[in-house]
């Protein structure tokens, strides 16, 4: 039987999300970044369209919980849905050093000796807040670029969805400043730098009203952009890298240190 063109239904890529439930009976529900409608997920496995969403689990004498989930095709992941048990006295999740397992997806990273690797993803997100304080770290580009795009190290500070951010690129020749908001990309500065090589060291000083950058040169630190703009904080949303298709990254000592 031939079948024509009408018969015949296609269906998009969609990517697997398996869902981590603590306490088990939590009411989980979901819904795109950009609409209210929420949507109540009945098991811990959802097929999901690429696109930004919004997970949220609610629990008798649980706070709670939300998380944002970027949805690539093709790829499954978990989303951790663990709930704090309310009156019960936590850490504050700033008074402390942060390292690599404060991701909100630690085991996504391989680890080999002191350097973690992370291909796509999309948004990987740091699970600290707020990010008062300086960030460091050293990254690298493994794999990356292609014929539309240049190989470039994205990360993001003041993420607050998958529309709204503060964006970051550094290649081999230049240090890249973005602003997005409600989806629309605006450049706001670009600054040339020494470094020759795919790998760069990277401080990121963080603050309610100033966002402040700088690179290792050397036995220096080198300024490459401070970012000051009024009625907005820094340090409200989250941070995390940019990790697009299948390009990949590599970085090592990775620090977070509050204030």
């Amino acid at each position: 039987m031939t079948l024509a063109g009408s018969d015949v239904t296609l269906t998009a890529g969609v990517g697997t999300l398996r869902l981590v439930r603590n306490p088990a009976d939590a009411a989980v529900s979901w819904r795109k970044a950009e609409e209210p409608l929420q949507h109540d997920v009945r098991g811990n496995q959802l097929d999901l369209p690429p696109g930004a969403y919004v997970f949220t689990a609610k629990a008798p004498t649980f706070a709670e919980r939300t998380v944002a989930v970027q949805v690539a095709a093709g790829e499954t992941r978990n989303v951790d849905l663990t709930q704090t048990k309310l009156g019960v006295k936590q850490e504050a999740p700033t008074s402390r050093v942060g390292g690599m397992a404060d991701w909100e997806e630690p085991g996504a990273w391989s680890k080999d000796g002191e350097v973690y690797t992370r291909r796509g993803g999309g948004f990987v997100l740091y699970k600290i807040t707020p990010m008062k304080g300086v960030v460091t770290f050293t990254v690298q580009l493994l794999k990356g670029g292609g014929v539309f795009r240049g190989g470039r190290v994205r990360w993001f500070v003041d993420y607050v969805d998958a529309k709204n951010y503060g964006l970051f690129e550094i290649d081999k020749k230049a240090f890249y400043v973005k602003d997005v908001v409600n989806g629309k990309t605006t450049d706001r500065a670009k600054a040339q730098h020494e470094s020759e090589k795919n790998e760069f060291t990277i401080q990121i000083d963080i603050t309610p009203d100033r966002l402040v950058h700088k690179i290792r040169s050397g036995d220096q630190w080198e300024v490459l952009d401070s970012w000051n703009q009024n009625g907005r904080n820094f340090a409200d949303g989250k941070f995390g890298f940019q990790v697009q298709g299948s390009d990949e990254i590599a970085i090592s000592n990775f620090r977070f240190t509050p204030r």
